[in-house]
Order: C-alpha cells, then sequence, then structure tokens
C-alpha cells in the first residue's frame, strides 16, 4: 500500500499538504514525510549504533528508568496477550527532563543518563540537535493537523516549547526472526500513545500496520521518514483521527536500527475535544496524567484501557 508523502520543504503549501495529511489521519494515521536535513538523520543513526555497540557493561551504567536512560533487551513486553517472549530490542531513552524549581511536577520528568564523552564524544550534542529538529518539524505537522481540523494554523503552538514531555528513543532490535505464530516480536501489537511520533530508521523493513484486519509492510522510500498519529491525538479529535496498532516483525534475520521521535503536550494541557470535532462522553484529563497512566499500563493487559477505538 501506498502511504501520502507529506512535503515539509522550504516554501511547502500549508492548504495542500493539510489536505493530504487530513485524507491520511482519517483512515489510518500513517503517511510519510519529506524535506529533513538526511545529513543529521544520517548522524544520528551513526550515533544510535555507535551507543549500541558499546560493551554491555557501559550501557548498564546508564540505566535509570523505562523513560531515561537505557534499557536492556528482556525488559519491555509491550502486547503481553499474544507475546510468549519480551521485545526483542535494547532502547537509550531521551525523556523528559527534570530540573530545580520547574513550573510543573509530573512523574514523567526524569533524568537522562548520557554515555561518557571518552566514549562518544560525539553522541550529546547529536542528540540534542536532532532532539531540536523533531521538534521543529513537529511544529510543522501541528499547523497541518490543525488545519485538516478546519482549527488555525498555529492553535497547537502554547502547548509545546520547554517542558513537554516528548521522548526521543533510538531502538536497536537483534536479528532474531521473528515468529508471530509463536509469540515472538521486534515490537508487540500496540499503537502509540502520544499526540505524533516521527520515525527514522536504516531501511531494513519491519514495520508493519495494521489495515483491516491485515498486517501491511511499510517502507519509507529514500529521503522520506515515517510518521502516525497517536491516541492522544484520536481523544483530542474525538475519533476522527485514527491511532492503528503496528508492531515490528524482523523476518530476515538481521539487525535494525530505528530512532522513533514521540511528540506530547506540557503535562498542564487538558485533552478534550477540539472545538470542531464535536461533543464528546470521553473525560478530560492533563496530558502528564494521561502518559503517566499509560506507562503504568505498558505491558498489562489493560494496556489499551485508554484508547477510545476498538483495537
Amino acid at each position: 500500500m501506498d502511504f501520502p508523502i507529506i512535503d515539509l520543504s522550504d516554501g511547502f503549501d500549508e492548504h495542500e499538504q493539510a489536505e493530504k495529511l487530513r485524507s491520511a489521519c482519517e483512515v489510518h494515521g500513517f503517511f510519510l514525510i519529506k524535506g529533513l536535513p538526511m545529513d543529521q538523520c544520517r548522524a544520528v543513526l551513526e550515533q544510535s549504533i555507535a551507543f549500541f555497540r558499546l560493551p554491555m557493561e557501559d550501557k548498564l551504567k546508564l540505566v535509570e528508568d523505562d523513560a531515561h536512560g537505557y534499557v536492556p533487551f528482556g525488559k519491555i513486553t509491550l502486547d503481553p496477550i499474544k507475546q510468549k517472549e519480551p521485545d526483542t530490542r535494547e532502547i537509550w531513552a531521551y525523556g523528559a527532563e527534570r530540573y530545580e524549581n520547574m513550573d510543573h511536577d509530573c512523574e514523567a520528568y526524569g533524568y537522562n543518563r548520557w554515555p561518557s564523552a571518552k566514549l562518544l564524544p560525539d553522541f550529546e550534542t547529536t542528540m540534542l540537535n536532532y532532539n531540536e529538529l523533531m521538534h521543529d518539524t513537529c511544529r510543522k505537522l501541528n499547523h497541518l493537523i490543525a488545519l485538516a481540523l478546519d482549527l488555525p494554523a498555529d492553535y497547537f503552538d502554547d502547548m509545546f516549547g520547554r517542558d513537554t514531555i516528548s521522548a526521543l528513543r533510538p531502538v536497536h532490535y537483534s536479528e532474531q526472526v521473528s515468529d508471530p505464530e509463536q509469540g515472538r516480536f521486534g515490537t508487540g501489537e500496540h499503537s502509540d500513545w502520544g499526540m505524533t511520533t516521527i520515525l527514522l530508521t536504516d531501511g531494513n523493513q519491519g514495520l508493519q500496520v495494521k489495515l483491516n484486519g491485515v498486517w501491511t509492510d511499510i517502507k519509507e522510500p529514500e529521503g522520506t521518514l515515517i510518521c502516525n498519529i497517536g491516541d492522544m491525538l484520536e481523544r483530542w479529535t474525538n475519533g476522527r483521527f485514527k491511532s492503528t496498532m503496528h508492531r515490528v516483525v524482523n523476518k530476515r534475520g538481521v539487525e535494525r536500527f530505528s530512532v522513533p521521535f514521540f511528540l506530547n503536550p506540557r503535562p498542564e494541557v487538558v485533552i478534550s475535544s477540539l472545538p470542531t470535532c464535536g461533543a464528546s462522553d470521553i473525560p478530560d484529563i492533563e496530558c502528564g496524567e494521561y502518559i503517566v497512566r499509560r506507562h503504568r499500563e505498558c505491558g498489562e493487559p489493560e494496556r489499551n484501557s485508554m484508547k477510545i477505538t476498538a483495537v
């Protein structure tokens, strides 16, 4: 299946791209984006690979929690119903940073753990710069999302900025072949929790999207990244935009590296049906509480209790 490509190159037409985005989000919520600096994207992949090549003893020094620092193989099982084994992946997580005199106190904030500059001198700068690129890119996407929902382009602007509880999570999938019949996956079936996700990959296929009950491979053409909306935006739009179940399946027995960025607003932002999306019976909830509850449910049978459409 071909997924639409949203062009974010300099001078792009917001209204034209918003129309393409609307068409995708009302059906399955997956699309591709182009117009990003690919040299910078390649650099963050190279630094991610270098990190995962470090000796395990160096990586284990960076264990903090599931949202910050190193998360080893065998730690995460996203779909405990279908999975017989944990996800075959390890992660380094850059999450929302806790600091003194914060305006908001939320469990989603924590302490990021960086590898020694002696081991990876360019790692921290590369990741921080890419994190900024992702926020800038998501601001453009937020304008398109707003226009697609017949809202002013800047509708979401004040909900983001400093202190968002967004996350950058480079991932290394092992070469272990997946076997869905035996409950073995790179990543188990799930939907993303937040507003939007931008996924950079090394080009090795693995991501599958569940469309009309059928698992469909998705591969990005060179120069593009994969995007999808999450359950938060589905909730915000009262189900108008769809957050679709997906998974990672290793068919070829090769390693795979990817760098997903998960966009979330500041914790005090209230998630309720948007003005153009009709009245809703779904209770309002602050973003911080929502994300913390989703973290707690992760890996539990009731992990989709806050998703508003059928999985």
